[in-house]
């Protein structure tokens, strides 16, 4: 609804009250000055379900209060949400508030939601600045799901997530560098493992903060034979130790040079071992 002048007047002049002791002429009210305002009024207080009633006059605030006019069942899918509501939605405006109650869970991490199929686009939900939803964030069927519109991110930002923390991802725990992302104690383990990992008889165990395990064996070529370690350290070898395969109860080998990729391993000359195991540390 526009503001309706006085008749006569141009946009946004002001009512006069008359006066008859100064013989002030006061403004005429056009008809939609009074129409208009209380066909508005009453259209909200129906559109909120209640029975507009002279008798009551506060009607407009419970409809208001009760918040019926934002909120409206979830259609389409779990993932692709959409709704009706009275009256419809024809722009999004930064910070609309819309409820919604939702069907089902989400089952993806973008999921959609449009308050007027066919007219608005659908706009990926998200939640605190710009985050991924987790599955689950829409609880499911029955759960009200409190959507607010964000026209710098051009997103639906959900409210009330049922999580309220995002839970990280196997590829998340095992990359160690997202900090918006907790782990779980499966997580925790799986961090662990994958490219960070390999327990073969030649192996590594790399450690969140960068320190990496190495082991292995080798076999003798020479009294100084050079192990290949599984991977190149990042940055350097900090320590390294080799051991006789053969226990016979003397030290027939050492560790006589590092580097980030390998170590060399002193074998005695007058020894017989046919090779050494080796274990080192870096970074």
């Amino acid at each position: 609804m526009d503001y309706n002048p006085p008749v006569g007047g141009d946009p946004g002049d002001p009512y006069i009250d008359g006066n008859p002791t100064t013989g002030t002429e006061g403004s005429i009210p056009p008809a939609a000055a009074i129409e208009d305002p209380q066909r508005e009024i009453v259209a909200a207080i129906a559109a909120a379900g209640l029975t507009p009633d002279n008798g009551t006059l506060d009607q407009l605030a419970t409809a208001i209060q009760i918040g019926t006019l934002g909120a409206a069942a979830a259609g389409g899918t779990a993932d692709a949400i959409t709704a009706v509501f009275d009256p419809e939605v024809s722009a999004l405006i930064d910070g609309m508030t819309l409820c919604v109650r939702a069907a089902a869970a989400n089952a993806t991490t973008t999921p959609t939601f449009t308050p007027a199929s066919g007219t608005i686009a659908a706009k990926t939900i998200v939640k605190g600045n710009n985050l991924a939803l987790a599955a689950g964030d829409v609880a499911g069927a029955g759960h009200w799901v409190v959507l607010r519109y964000d026209s710098v991110l051009d997103k639906w930002s959900l409210q009330n997530p049922a999580a309220s923390v995002s839970i990280a991802s196997t590829a998340d725990a095992q990359a160690q560098t997202d900090n918006a992302k907790v782990l779980t104690p499966l997580r925790l383990a799986e961090s662990m493992q994958g490219a960070n990992q390999s327990l073969a008889g030649n192996g590594y165990q790399k450690w969140p903060g960068g320190l990496i395990l190495q082991w292995g064996y080798v076999a003798r070529s020479g009294t100084a034979t050079v192990a290949t370690l599984p991977i190149a350290f990042p940055t350097a070898c900090l320590e390294a130790l080799a051991s006789n395969v053969d226990v016979n109860g003397t030290a027939e080998v050492g560790v006589s040079a590092v580097n980030a990729a390998s170590i060399t391993i002193a074998f005695d000359p007058s020894s017989t071992v046919a090779g050494a195991r080796f274990f080192a540390i870096g970074h």
